[in-house]
């Protein structure tokens, strides 16, 4: 019987054992748990917090940039010749996001007329001759097409293979002295009337 009491309480402080370190086990689980939580809630209010400063930062920003798809027109006066001429492309890639400021600093010496995220529009006048100035004149049995520089100097640019001696007689006086044409729509709509 003796045996029986002593073994009962073996078992008995074996089975308080394997309790309380179970119960140890879990403590430090849940402890582990509870500071694991703590840390995935602070981490999450830092970065609800960062994304909210963010979108302060992003809404307080009034600045228009340039879309991709933007268009770039540029207006130029020449002063010499009395003349606007005006050209219209999509904006560059190194254009694109510029702000006004930005843009002003890339494009020194112009006006900005305009300047939205879908258009912006440039002036600028010079004390020159536009390059739409041509002259078409006699050479060598053919067509020679003169064009006039920022100081109105006429220089040959092309040669034609355009032969003189099977136009009238009037018009080979006129290229004789020298056809003065202005526009490269009129250039060319002249130069087919002579082929």
């Amino acid at each position: 019987m003796k045996r029986t009491w002593i073994v009962c309480g073996l078992i008995l402080i074996m089975g308080t054992a394997i309790v309380f370190g179970i119960y140890l086990a879990n403590r430090d689980a849940i402890e582990r748990k509870r500071i694991d939580m703590q840390t995935q809630a602070k981490f999450e209010n830092r970065l609800e917090r960062e994304n909210r400063e963010e979108n302060l930062l992003e809404t307080a920003s009034t600045e228009e940039k340039i879309s991709p798809n933007a268009m770039l027109q540029k207006r130029v006066y020449y002063m010499m010749c009395d003349h606007l001429v005006q050209e219209e492309e999509k904006v560059t890639l190194g254009e694109v996001n510029c702000t006004r400021e930005e843009f002003e600093k890339k494009y020194t010496g112009w006006k900005i007329e305009v300047f939205s995220p879908e258009r912006v529009e440039l002036y600028q006048e010079v004390a020159k001759t536009c390059p739409q100035h041509f002259r078409l004149r006699e050479a060598e049995g053919v067509i020679v097409i003169d064009q006039a520089n920022e100081k109105g100097v006429y220089k040959e640019i092309e040669q034609t293979e355009i032969n003189t001696k099977y136009l009238s007689e009037e018009d080979q006086e006129k290229l004789a002295k020298g056809i003065l044409i202005v526009g490269e729509n009129k250039l060319n709509s002249t130069l087919e009337d002579y082929e």
